[in-house]
């Protein structure tokens, strides 16, 4: 097969890929997008026990109170930031220019991503769900909407550092307060039940226990993160070197 029919068969190939990506819905994006709504939702629903069942009542005569929601606030806002920026940073873009020379080796020769028409350094993933090469791409995380790689990956680390350091944070500050409710669930069957006490109750502890199931879940996902940033290697290296052996 001669230089020019390969060359065609390649610009024939490289447009059905962008034909079909032009064709692709964007569903994906659409969910992701409601997977962001909903970790504001789960921080909704634990802000406002601590903040305005659990705390705030005690505002304006506890030191102690207000101690707690000035830490609380500060985490939350910390929280939020780093969710921000792991959204709003780009992951990081295949330089300009990126080639090889002549003298490398073929591996590197061989890292050319047809979708996006340029050769990838190595730890370049192509992402299909971006549509895109992320440089130093650790993973895909649609609940932030973004792939984590070269430039956001450390506003996502510390997004997993103040999720866990606020969700215990809520727990050490609130675990008297639940066992206060278990105590009033024992004594409930003597006396008779307010409506509203029960509605406070049920709201601290169903708050506390969704806490505490978060706090183990993420408390798992932030030392396997920070196992592989201390064995310098990526989510999508550590699969590859599950799959092999």
């Amino acid at each position: 097969m001669c230089i020019r029919d390969r060359y065609q068969r390649r610009v024939h190939w490289d447009y059905q890929i962008k034909t079909l990506q032009a064709l692709m819905p964007k569903s994906s994006k659409v969910i992701e997008t409601l997977f962001v709504l909903l970790i504001l939702g789960v921080i909704s629903t634990i802000y406002y026990p601590y903040v305005f069942v659990i705390w705030g009542p005690h505002l304006h005569n506890s030191v102690l109170a207000m101690i707690l929601l000035v830490v609380f606030h500060f985490l939350l806002i910390m929280l939020l930031w780093s969710l921000f920026q792991t959204i709003s940073t780009d992951p990081g873009r295949v330089p300009i220019y990126w080639g090889f020379y002549m003298g490398d080796s073929e591996t590197k020769r061989k890292r050319y991503c047809l979708m996006c028409n340029v050769f990838k350094p190595d730890r370049c993933h192509h992402c299909s769900a971006c549509n895109r090469c992320v440089l130093n791409m650790d993973h895909h995380c649609p609940w932030v909407n973004n792939c984590i790689g070269f430039w956001n990956r450390k506003y996502f680390l510390l997004l997993l550092f103040y999720t866990i350091s606020t969700l215990y944070f809520y727990i050490s500050s609130t675990t008297h307060v639940f066992i206060d409710t278990i105590y009033w669930h024992l004594e409930a069957y003597y006396h008779p039940i307010i409506v509203k006490e029960l509605i406070i109750v049920c709201v601290i502890d169903i708050s506390y226990l969704f806490t505490s199931f978060l706090a183990v879940v993420m408390t798992r996902f932030f030392f396997f993160h920070i196992t592989l940033l201390v064995s310098n290697i990526t989510t999508i290296e550590s699969l590859e070197h599950k799959g092999t052996n």
